[in-house]
């Protein structure tokens, strides 16, 4: 069986969890906001992993085609892992 759920109605029902004065209301409030924040999160990690992902690509085929000059080849792995660095700490 499928249920369809909608963003209009899972905003109705937080308002009246939240307008209950049950505890097990609350605890289900509070858990469905936790994990509303979760995917949130984790979906702002996967953009900045597919991001990552793509300039890697991009790193490698820029490396491959000048694979014969080191300097370039050194360069542009530098710039990666200083990227990857500052996507590190900005986390």
């Amino acid at each position: 069986m499928s249920i369809r759920t909608y963003h209009e109605m899972n905003e109705a029902i937080k308002d009246l969890l939240g307008q209950s004065d049950e505890q097990s209301d609350k605890y289900i409030l509070t858990r469905i906001l936790e994990l509303e924040s979760k995917v949130k999160q984790l979906s702002r990690e996967i953009l900045t992993l597919n991001s990552v992902n793509k300039r890697y690509k991009e790193a490698l085929d820029i490396m491959v085609v000048h694979a014969d000059d080191s300097d370039v080849v050194k360069d542009i792995y530098n710039e990666l892992v200083i990227k990857m660095d500052k996507l590190e700490e900005s986390e």
